[in-house]
């Protein structure tokens, strides 16, 4: 990553990690999500002012995420989203590259809109298929919030590769990510990537309405429809639907780079996670 890009955040008071999981009041929220040119983000970061702090561990501001996304063969939760369905979910397993830590995840949309993220501890040796213990996670979210099953052969999907850089108003009451070299994998080897010249925001606030998404606007900068997980499906299965990520595509993501189609065959052939297993009773 440009080294510039971490001299940007250099000057802001930092935060621990401690400090910013107080705001845990945000893993329900509102999310907005923008491009912004990279040559911006410095005026970006100083027009936020001295009511920002940025995501300190170990001396590093800057931090590298390897998210790896399950899905069915038929591609169901991606079809949830690229539908706009109100019940949809994404399950994932994150790797944090620089502490080695990881966690099984668990995305959904609540009534009015609003993200709802819940997570658990997970062995980084088993962070690309699902334990039983992830799965069993999963069901309970999901019934607890939809009353509704997951599928039974979720399998790995995609491989998210950035770094990011996190920022926390000093009341605790927004969040930011700033997520740069962004890098989509697929698990025969195709890849696809964000243009280098951009960064992407990702503002968090109660009503979506906060600070950040002011500066953004003063910039210039508009909300865009960019699911990393739809963008990277989008590009690299040709999937059908998720028309409104066209856009965002076109002007911000350069194209996916092929693989063979021996490779791809290889790679697809053999049983998925969780093959062997029945599928559960069919939900409410």
């Amino acid at each position: 990553m440009d080294r510039g890009i971490v001299t940007c955040v250099e000057a802001v008071q930092a935060v621990s990690l401690d400090e910013l999981n107080r705001s845990a009041q945000l893993l329900t929220r509102q999310d907005n999500k923008y491009y912004l040119p990279r040559h911006l983000f410095a005026r970006f970061v100083a027009a936020l002012g001295d009511g920002w702090a940025a995501l300190e561990i170990s001396g590093r501001r800057d931090f590298g995420y390897d998210s790896l996304y399950f899905d069915t063969p038929s591609l169901l939760t991606y079809r949830m989203h690229a539908q706009g369905r109100r019940r949809r979910f994404k399950a994932r397993t994150r790797l944090y590259l620089d502490s080695g830590d990881c966690f099984f995840e668990a995305k959904l949309k609540g009534g009015r809109g609003e993200t709802i993220k819940r997570k658990m501890p997970y062995d980084p040796e088993d962070r690309r298929r699902l334990t039983p213990e992830a799965l069993g996670f999963l069901e309970d979210v999901l019934w607890e919030r939809y009353a509704m099953l997951p599928p039974w052969d979720l399998r790995p999907t995609l491989s998210t590769v950035y770094r990011r850089i996190t920022l926390v108003s000093r009341e605790l009451s927004e969040r930011m990510t700033c997520d740069f070299d962004l890098a989509f994998t697929r698990p025969d080897g195709a890849r696809s990537r964000m243009l280098e010249e951009f960064v992407l925001l990702e503002t968090k606030s109660a009503l979506g309405r906060g600070a950040a998404d002011r500066v953004l606007w003063s910039l210039g900068a508009r909300p865009a429809v960019s699911s990393k997980y739809c963008l990277g499906i989008k590009l690299l299965e040709e999937a059908p639907g998720g028309n409104r990520l066209h856009r965002t595509i076109r002007s911000f993501y350069g194209g996916p780079e092929r693989v063979p189609h021996m490779a791809r065959h290889g790679a697809q052939s053999g049983s998925s996670p969780g093959a062997d297993r029945p599928p559960p009773a069919p939900s409410c």
